[in-house]
């Protein structure tokens, strides 16, 4: 099963998550606007989007993701080439609550999900 179904973090929440099927042996990435939320998982594949932190601000996420969606994406494809990706985020209002939407539309788009 681990080589069908890649893990996506998106966010604090969403990395801590994750954090722990990377650690089951599932091909694993993170994606944050904090560095230092970034810092805390000692995961492989991790991408910050430029601009440091969102604050629980669910506009600049947005605003800062679609600044840099198509390095964003590139580096999904390149990391998570898996049938399926399971997306994992919440809605607390920061980074992974921002930037689910636009993933998932993706994501959808490609057939991953």
């Amino acid at each position: 099963m681990h080589e069908q179904f890649g893990i996506l973090g998106l966010g604090a929440a969403g990395s801590n998550i994750a954090n722990i099927f990377e650690n089951k042996g599932y091909v694993t990435m993170y994606i944050n606007t904090s560095t230092e939320d970034l810092n805390c998982i000692k995961g492989v594949h991790k991408v910050v989007i430029p601009g440091e932190g969102a604050a629980k601000d669910r506009k600049r996420v947005l605003q800062l993701a679609m600044e840099s969606f198509g390095d964003i994406v590139q580096k999904i494809e390149s990391v998570l080439m898996h049938k399926y990706i399971v997306v994992i985020f919440s809605a607390g209002g920061g980074t992974g609550s921002g930037l689910s939407t636009p993933i998932l539309k993706y994501l959808t788009q490609i057939g991953k999900i």
